[in-house]
């Protein structure tokens, strides 16, 4: 058995009609829980909530509202409705506090997110009694001469605008690994193996190894494969023969946000992040399962194997 968090904190990033009536659904359940419930400001004012005001009849008028750049300590898990792009965006700040996540799923695959909204009341209420279980998700850092970010999938290198043939070295331990032409790079940890890079042909990799992907884009000769490397590695990439104006320039970008602009040699530093994301899951997740269900992977036989 889990500790049983008492204050909660919702979120979410896009409000649909149907993420907004799920936002709803479990804003009420918490509070037919008798749990302090604290609301992410958009959020919040996506729900016609004010931190001080009641909505309806039986609104608890201590369901106060934060911003994500000011998270208070004291919250005990963060409950995000969408897909799992919330997800990534709710990573960015709860990793920095050591904030466990749950996911309320309303987006197309949702890897990240577990719970299905006809299974809010049974699966959130287990979670709330402590039976639940608890997964670090590692993410990648990212430096530069001046600039920095954090990436639970993907941090990927492209040209700022058209796609285009660009050139760059990659050194993994200060140990050349090729130079290659091709439209970019993606680098991904494992909770990113099933995103961006899956479908750039890289493979799945299973969230609890201590790895990275490689995956190049689209690259000028074939014989450019991705490639899974130690996650203790420290990769180093250096752009080349680029000529950075105001149509012509390279772009990191860390999980389809963060926007960084790079100069011709400049070098990018990528190593994994002393900070992990806690991701919990309600009792019977299954990793496997969720591979089959999201990807549509023939479902299991209704015999064992037999072991020899």
């Amino acid at each position: 058995m889990n500790i049983k968090p008492k204050t909660i904190a919702l979120y979410g990033k896009t409000f649909n009609q149907a993420i907004l009536e799920t936002l709803k659904l479990t804003y009420h359940h918490l509070l037919s829980l008798n749990l302090k419930i604290l609301i992410e400001q958009s959020t919040a004012k996506a729900l016609n909530i004010a931190s001080d005001s009641k909505i309806g009849s039986n609104i608890d008028s201590n369901a106060l509202t934060f911003e994500t750049h000011n998270i208070p300590s004291n919250i005990d898990l963060i409950i995000v409705v969408g897909g799992d792009g919330s997800m990534l965006s709710a990573s960015r700040f709860a990793f920095t506090q050591s904030i466990p996540v749950l996911g309320i799923n309303l987006g197309n695959l949702g890897f990240l997110a577990d719970i299905t909204p006809d299974q809010i009341q049974p699966q959130l209420t287990e979670v709330l009694n402590g039976n639940y279980s608890v997964e670090e998700r590692f993410l990648l850092s990212l430096t530069t001469e001046n600039q920095k970010c954090a990436a639970l999938n993907e941090i990927t290198l492209t040209a700022c605008n058209a796609p285009q043939l660009i050139e760059f070295e990659v050194y993994i331990d200060n140990q050349l690994m090729y130079q290659q032409r091709s439209d970019g790079l993606i680098i991904a940890t494992p909770t990113g193996s099933t995103a961006y890079a899956l479908s750039g042909g890289g493979p799945i990799v299973e969230p609890s190894l201590d790895a990275v992907v490689l995956v190049p884009m689209f690259p000028h000769t074939l014989n450019m494969r991705p490639i899974v490397i130690s996650g203790e590695s420290t990769i180093r990439i250096r752009a080349a023969n680029t000529t950075c104006t105001s149509t012509n320039c390279l772009r990191l970008c860390c999980d389809g946000q963060s926007n960084l602009e790079i100069s011709n040699n400049q070098i990018i530093k990528i190593t994994k992040n002393i900070k992990h994301l806690k991701l919990v899951h309600p009792q019977g997740y299954n990793y496997y399962e969720s591979l089959r269900s999201k990807l549509h992977w023939a479902k299991k036989p209704s015999s064992k194997v037999e072991r020899n």
